[in-house]
Formats: structure tokens, C-alpha cells, sequence
């Protein structure tokens, strides 16, 4: 980071203004399903997001270098002359999502918050953004252990200790620090046994109607499968078949090296027995 650009951000970040928006924050800890989520929710008629599965403004800390801001979907000159014309980041933010809202024609926009999202940064946003509402999905961390070993772009995932100890981090980060108000917890596993009726419990707290259309397959159609294929599953109907997988695919000393690290916690959301 050059030091005007560090200086540029530093200033920005560092302002008393709060965000009057009520957006939609999806987060989780990694392989969770929070991109499947994101697309549910943006898929609703009132509902849109930007182009990649999340801004990652929270998630950086130089907002002065263009490849930070290239996946929002808008033209560079319109990002560019907010940002020059943005005082803050907060009004930064306000004005990239509204940019994004007008061209995709809606009203509510959601956002995936980015992992590992420091917990800083999240009591950072959550402090910005009263108004907003938060989608907390969580999902067994067996079997994101195993879903993730597949993929090197999650690092903690060499190991099941060091995925569990991340694991349950980031999942008590997110119930700790999120205001309960603002708050919905779901479990991946209720989402692909029963979509309709976690979608309907999702929409009626953030104050939008049920859409049917949003848990069938072809409202997922912009969604590639990713550089890894790690979204793969996003072109395929919704369905339980990757619960309990890890019960299959981990060997007995990765289980026990897990739960020995996160046992407290998958007891929690009913993973493990008392």
C-alpha cells in the first residue's frame, strides 16, 4: 500500500457517520453455503447484489487501488467518481450500493460479508450499519472441513485442528458480535432439507416478501462455478445430499482431532450430543 493510499483509507475509516440503509449481510464461517444464501436472497425482485459474491470493501485495507473495487459490477469511471466524491466509507458504501441498485432496477441491497472477516472488522460494520440485517448461516464444520480440504484458497483447512479452532471462531465472532435485533441464525442442513420454509422465515425478517422463484436453479444462472469449482453446486437444485458427508469421507483421527477443538460448539447447533 503506498502511504497516500494508506492515509487516504485510515482517514476514511475513521469517521462518526452511520449508515441510514438497510442492507442484507449474508456471513458464515468458509463452505458454509453463504454464496448459495447471497443468491437466494438477491434472486427476490426487490433484492440485488453486486457482480462478484461480495464487495469485499470491509474486507481491505487500501480502498485507493482500483483491483480492490473490480468486481462490484460497475463501470470503473462511476466507481472511480464515487470514490472521489465519497468523504468516508461509509458513504462510499451507501453510494456503490445504490449505483448497483439502480442498475439492476432494486430496492434492497445484499452483501456477503468476506472471511476471514477479522473481528474488528465486523464490530466495525455492525456499528456503521444499524439498521441492517443479518443472515448468519451455519453449517456442521465437519463437513466444511471436508468441503474445504478440497480447496487451497482456505489455508486453516491443512489440518482439522486449525480448521476447527477457525471453525468455531469465526462462528462465535459472528454470534457475539452481531446484535441479536439484527440478527437471524439459520443451519445449512435446515436451508437444504426445507428451503421454502427457511427462505419464508429469512424473508419475513428482513421485511420482504416469499418469492418461490428464489430457490429454483435457474435464479442462480449468474453464478459461474468459480476459479476452484468451488461453487459448483450452485448450477444443481437444492438438496441435503452433502449432509453428514464427512461421516464417509473423514478418517476416525480427523474426527477426534476436531471435535476435540470444537466440540462445545457443534454441541451448540446440535451437531454433537451432550
Amino acid at each position: 500500500m503506498s502511504p497516500l493510499g494508506f492515509l487516504k483509507t485510515f482517514v476514511s475509516w475513521c469517521t462518526f457517520r452511520k449508515s441510514e440503509e438497510r442492507y442484507i449481510f449474508v456471513c458464515g464461517a468458509p463452505r458454509s453455503g453463504t454464496t448459495l444464501l447471497k443468491a437466494i436472497l438477491e434472486n427476490h425482485s426487490k433484492a440485488c447484489g453486486a457482480d462478484y459474491e461480495s464487495t469485499v470493501i470491509f474486507g481491505k485495507y487500501d480502498l485507493y487501488r482500483d483491483r480492490t473495487l473490480a468486481h462490484i459490477g460497475l463501470e470503473e469511471e462511476t466507481v472511480q467518481s464515487i470514490l472521489t466524491n465519497s468523504s468516508d466509507v461509509v458513504s462510499f458504501y451507501d453510494d456503490i450500493a445504490a449505483a448497483v441498485c439502480e442498475r439492476k432496477q432494486a430496492s434492497v441491497f445484499v452483501d456477503k460479508q468476506p472471511w476471514p472477516p477479522r473481528w474488528y472488522r465486523l464490530w466495525y460494520t455492525t456499528a456503521k450499519f444499524e439498521k441492517a440485517k443479518w443472515v448468519h448461516i451455519v453449517r456442521d464444520g465437519r463437513d466444511c472441513y471436508r468441503s474445504a480440504k478440497k480447496f487451497p484458497y482456505v489455508p486453516q483447512s491443512e489440518d482439522p485442528a486449525s480448521f476447527a479452532t477457525y471453525w468455531k471462531a469465526q462462528v462465535e465472532n459472528h454470534e457475539s458480535l452481531i446484535p441479536e435485533s439484527q440478527k437471524l441464525t439459520i443451519r445449512y442442513e435446515d436451508l437444504t432439507r426445507s428451503p421454502a420454509a427457511v427462505v419464508r422465515e429469512i424473508m419475513d425478517f428482513v421485511g420482504l416478501a416469499y418469492e418461490p422463484k428464489q430457490i429454483k436453479v435457474s435464479s442462480r444462472e449468474d453464478y459461474d462455478e468459480g476459479e476452484e469449482g468451488e461453487h459448483s453446486r450452485l448450477q444443481e437444485p437444492i438438496s441435503a445430499t452433502s449432509v453428514g458427508r464427512w461421516k464417509k469421507e473423514l478418517d476416525l483421527e480427523e474426527v477426534i482431532q476436531f471435535n476435540r477443538c470444537a466440540a462445545d460448539c457443534l454441541r451448540r447447533f446440535g451437531y454433537m450430543e451432550s
